[in-house]
């Protein structure tokens, strides 16, 4: 056999091993129906309000383990694993000649589950980690393969008074330096035979302490608002659409459909109750999705080329001045305009599609199925908002500014020394309204990217789009509180109380409104130099 064959044969389970309630739900509602059934089935279970019952709230945590699978399964599409094992007993499993991940995947299904839990009130060190820990076994230190561990929820594990456990979240790179008198290592060590067989020792039976197992140990919180489980949806379907092509999403209803695939494949053989997926298999879906989506692509292309739509909003802009007297500052002008449309066009095809800064602009994430179809108009409505204050940004910081890349979600032009987003807000919202949408999208950035902000300071935010013309002077707000986990990082040797993070807010309306004053200087040099005269806060 060769390696994978070894590894999937050494991790198969017996079917008296499988969860009864997921046994049950195979068995009852999956066996021997279509995909399309399935899938009605399962996305009936997770509209409806589950009630308080053990079998429904198994379902509707299994539909979260399917969607964390399908994550995974974009993984091995992308070649980052070989191959990818549900077990119907809460389990997925990567993994490739080189490392093995095993995943266990913890849910809250009650609508009025908390977003955030303090560890104290959690099994995570009674028994979940103990047994993810205990995987190991199969493949003990010196074998050539790196274990990896990690604990997907829908809510976020806490620090409690005593358990201070947080340092655990997104350990993405599996290598945590751990002290020894680490609160969780010692409460995994006090409670080490949980979750494991009588007479198990981590140390003989891995060759490794379960402070070394415990260092690549994560946690990975998904979905963690309760009210807002789409984020989720749309990060799988973001994940999985640029397997089709970078500038497409997968819509719920293939997601589903696919789910409905996963669910038909669970069946029970004498070979072992699991459902494993290699390469092959893996690509072979991809296929069903791509002949599902190939009729919607078309629409979908012919309205979202990043060429074609660049054309023709720059056009557009560049013919409201085809009027002004002065031919050297029109001349000057356009030629500025074919330079920025150069300039976009490589954006768009190398780094960030248009699509992609429209979803960003709107929801400060990179796919959202909210705006997943964009009405043409309100497409090309949004898309002149973020050119014309590009253009501006261009014409003030001598193109020196360039779309970052560093950020997953937020529309934000960089240089140097410089951070700039731009947020768009919907018809008469207010400053306040644009602060309340700036926190959230703050919120979901990752640690790495909250910490880039600070380490500019004083970040800048232009609201565009026709929000409330009262906000038409630049304001600050404090966002302390939004970043106050990430500045002792920032601010070593330094009290709280004596930083004032400052985030400056620009009104994008007035910032644009100068180019219709243009005409009153006698070449591009002179409106430069107002257009920084005018904006030098954003220098």
């Amino acid at each position: 056999m060769n390696r994978n064959e070894v590894l999937l044969s050494a991790i198969k389970k017996t079917e008296e091993e499988l969860n009864k309630d997921i046994n049950l739900v195979i068995s009852e509602k999956c066996k021997g129906k279509g995909a399309e059934e399935i899938s009605n089935f399962l996305n009936l279970l997770f509209e409806a309000p589950p009630e308080e019952t053990g079998g429904q709230n198994a379902i509707t945590g299994f539909y979260f383990q399917l969607l964390c699978t399908l994550y995974y399964l974009a993984e091995v599409i992308e070649g980052k694993w070989d191959y990818i094992i549900l077990e119907l007993h809460q389990d997925i499993i990567v993994g490739n000649d080189s490392a093995i991940k095993f995943i266990q995947v913890k849910s809250q299904v009650l609508q009025d589950r908390e977003p955030i839990v303090p560890v104290t009130e959690t099994n995570l060190y009674l028994g979940w980690i103990q047994k993810l820990l205990y995987m190991a076994k199969f493949f003990p230190k010196g074998q050539g393969v790196q274990t990896q561990f990690e604990l997907i929820t829908n809510y976020m594990i806490k620090n409690s008074p005593k358990v201070k456990m947080e340092h655990y979240l997104y350990n993405d790179k599996f290598e945590l330096e751990i002290d020894d008198k680490d609160d969780l290592l010692k409460k995994v060590i006090e409670y080490e035979d949980r979750g494991v067989i009588e007479g198990f020792n981590f140390e003989n039976d891995c060759n490794e302490s379960i402070k070394d197992l415990l260092s690549r140990f994560s946690i990975n919180p998904k979905a963690i608002n309760p009210s807002d489980f789409n984020d989720f949806f749309a990060t799988v379907s973001y994940k999985l659409g640029k397997l089709i092509n970078k500038s497409a999403g997968v819509p719920l209803e293939d997601l589903n459909f696919l789910l409905g695939e996963l669910c038909y494949r669970c069946n029970h053989t004498t070979e072992g109750s699991l459902l494993a997926i290699e390469k092959e298999e893996a690509n072979e879906l991809l296929q069903i999705l791509k002949k599902r989506a190939s009729q919607n692509l078309k629409g979908f292309f012919e309205n979202n080329n990043n060429d074609s739509l660049i054309d023709e909003i720059i056009t557009n802009f560049s013919d409201e001045f085809s009027e002004l007297q002065n031919p050297n500052l029109m001349g000057q002008l356009q030629d500025e305009f074919e330079s920025f449309r150069c300039e976009l066009k490589r954006w768009a095809n190398e780094d960030i599609s248009v699509v992609e800064m429209v979803h960003r602009y709107l929801e400060g994430k990179s796919f959202s199925l909210k705006h997943q179809n964009i009405p043409p108009l309100k497409l090309r409505t949004k898309l002149t908002e973020i050119f014309k204050t590009f253009f501006l940004l261009n014409l003030l910081f001598d193109k020196e500014l360039k779309v970052s890349t560093k950020f997953k979600g937020m529309l934000i032009k960089e240089s140097e020394k410089k951070y700039i987003s731009i947020v768009g807000l919907e018809m008469g919202q207010t400053i306040e309204e644009g602060i309340e949408k700036l926190s959230l999208i703050l919120d979901k950035t990752s640690k790495d990217e909250k910490i880039i902000l600070l380490m500019q300071g004083a970040p800048h935010t232009i609201f565009q789009g026709p929000y409330d013309d009262d906000f038409d002077e630049p304001e600050t707000y404090s966002i302390n509180q939004i970043m106050e986990p990430y500045m002792e990082e920032m601010e070593k040797g330094k009290s709280l109380n004596e930083v004032d993070w400052l985030w400056t807010l620009v009104p994008g309306a007035k910032l644009i409104g100068i180019l219709k004053k243009v005409g009153k200087h006698p070449d591009i040099t002179t409106f430069k130099g107002a257009v920084k005269e005018k904006w030098q806060l954003l220098l």
